[in-house]
């Protein structure tokens, strides 16, 4: 693929040899900015400084590509999730 991705994305492909259930079906790669670093990396010390021993999430949108090799693939843009503030937690409670 010789286009230029618009970053933070990347690709997957479906795996050339596959020869066992356990492997992937597809395989490929996705390219963090800098910024995109740096906030999942304030994430974790956030965290880590309220005591939260949790996992930091990636939100991933896909999709499904025709390389103009002919190769199927899809391309995969990733977002840090927004954190939810108190006024979106009340607005859940169903009564």
């Amino acid at each position: 693929m010789t286009e230029q991705l618009k970053k933070p994305s990347g690709v997957l492909f479906n795996a050339k040899q596959k020869t066992n259930p356990n492997q992937p079906d597809k395989t490929g790669h996705i390219e963090l900015d800098i910024d995109m670093v740096k906030a999942l990396v304030a994430k974790v010390k956030a965290n880590q400084a309220a005591n939260i021993n949790e996992h930091v999430k990636l939100n991933l949108s896909c999709w499904e590509n025709i390389a103009k090799s002919g190769l199927p693939y899809i391309s995969v843009r990733g977002s840090i999730p927004e954190d939810k503030k108190d006024d979106d937690l009340n607005d859940e409670i169903p009564f």
